[in-house]
Parts: C-alpha cells; structure tokens; sequence
C-alpha cells in the first residue's frame, strides 16, 4: 500500500515536472531573440500612436474640441519618436561598422572571408518578415 502511494507521488510530480517544461517551452518560443522589424515602422508608429489617443482620450473623457486642441501634442510626440529612432538606427550602424574595422584587423584573409559569410548569413535572417504581434 505504501510503495503504490509513493509511486502515485512520483508519478504525478514528474508529470508536473514535464507539463511545467512544456508550457516554459511554449511560452519562451512565443518571445521574439530580438526586436521585432515590424516596431521599426512608420506604419506601426502611426498606428501605436493612435492607440495611445484613444486611450488617453476615453481615460480623460476629452470633448471634441479638446481631441484637436490635443492632437498636435500626440503628432509632436509621433515625430519625435521618429527622429530618436533614425538617429538610435545610424549611431548602431556607426558602431557596428566601427567593431568590424577593429574585429577584421586581427583576422587572417581567410577568417575574414568566414566572418563575411557568417554576415551575410545574419542580414538574410533579419529580411526574413516578421509576423506583427498586434497592441
């Protein structure tokens, strides 16, 4: 009776064990290795911002009149965060071209050549498109 009892444990804490692996499995797979290409739209800017309006604007029950008084603010915002990311894109691309100078420097011409086709083998993976995740 007592060696049933401590199987039926076991059993039902490695069933547990393995159903909390899946669902670990499952959830790590649904969380993109690296910012989406998608968030880097203006298209999704666009449509984030207006978001954001209509939020704000139902939390703070705006009048019509106080949505268009309010709605430079909102496009002002918008372009900002444009300016910021096209200025974060160059500094990133300025610092990565900087880090392959000094990486290929210490490279033998045949370590370059690996090191060029390991590249190329990255941009093609960040062209492949990215199913947009919805806000």
């Amino acid at each position: 009776m007592k060696a049933k009892l401590i199987t039926q444990i076991v059993l039902c804490l490695l069933l547990l064990f393995a159903l909390g692996g899946v669902c670990g499995y499952a959830m790590s797979s649904r969380i993109p290795p690296r910012r989406p290409a998608w968030t880097q739209s203006r298209e999704w800017a666009a449509h984030w911002m207006e978001h954001r309006m209509a939020t704000d604007f139902a939390a703070i029950q705006a009048t019509p009149e106080q949505r268009e008084a309010l709605r430079p603010a909102y496009d002002a915002l918008l372009e900002d965060f444009h300016s910021i990311q096209n200025e974060s894109a160059q500094k990133i691309g300025a610092a990565f071209k900087r880090h392959g100078t000094e990486v290929r420097k210490h490279l033998s011409p045949a370590q370059r050549e690996q090191l060029r086709l390991v590249n190329q083998s990255r941009m093609r993976a960040d062209r492949k498109p990215v199913t947009p995740v919805q806000p």
